[in-house]
């Protein structure tokens, strides 16, 4: 099938941006784009108070956190896999790992509760702390989500709605882990809402700003 005149110009301005850098310039720009992202995280992670363990156990919280870890790596690995075409992994397969991400984390969370914790987590928790961990969860997502925008801004010309919404669920991801470690509340109702929830809320927001963030425009 012929390719509309404006998604094979398009392709072709991808294809012409991207050998403009030198391999040592592009890892030197990712290098500085991680360790910006990597400060920006842990200044926000330990101003808004750090390792908290609360009752929980530090076993359960360290495979929780490995766990959300593993699901983040592996989405933000697809989001910037090129693949064999370089137009990286097709749309359907980055919107179901993208919509996967948010139960990944509340199932992992609420088999490992059972598993390893049940004896804890079953207190009173107050109304604002869903919304307030919400909010935390989300500010987590900011640096890595800035990392996938500076690392792939402007260079998908086929799926750009797509990547967003991947990027913005790895982000959420992320920034679960980091609440998993601050956050002592151990209520599953509050995890689902207050840390699994921002991958739905942060899909969306990346599926609407995909094109606008990683999309190529064709040629005027």
């Amino acid at each position: 099938m012929t390719e509309k005149p404006d998604l094979r110009a398009a392709i072709l301005a991808a294809a012409k941006k991207e050998p403009s850098a030198t391999r040592a310039e592009v890892s030197a720009h990712v290098r500085l784009v991680l360790t910006v992202a990597a400060i920006g995280l842990a200044v926000a992670f330990f101003v808004l108070g750090g390792v908290t363990l609360g009752d929980r156990p530090a076993s359960f919280v360290v495979h929780v956190a490995l766990v959300w870890s593993i699901v983040a790596a592996a989405s933000a690995l697809l989001l910037l896999r090129r693949g064999a075409t370089g137009l990286g992994a097709p749309t359907a397969t980055l919107l179901g790992v993208a919509m996967a991400v948010a139960p990944l984390l509340g199932a992992s969370y609420l088999g490992l509760h059972v598993s390893e914790a049940a004896g804890i987590g079953h207190d009173h928790v107050g109304a604002l702390s869903h919304p307030m961990c919400f909010i935390m969860t989300l500010v987590f997502t900011i640096a890595p989500f800035a990392v996938f925008a500076a690392l792939r801004r402007g260079v998908d010309p086929v799926h750009p709605a797509a990547t967003g919404a991947i990027a913005g669920a790895a982000s959420a991801a992320v920034g679960g882990v980091a609440i998993t470690l601050h956050c002592p509340i151990s209520s599953d109702l509050h995890v689902l809402l207050g840390h699994a929830l921002p991958a739905v809320v942060m899909l969306l927001v990346g599926f609407a700003l995909g094109p606008r963030i990683f999309g190529v425009r064709a040629a005027p």
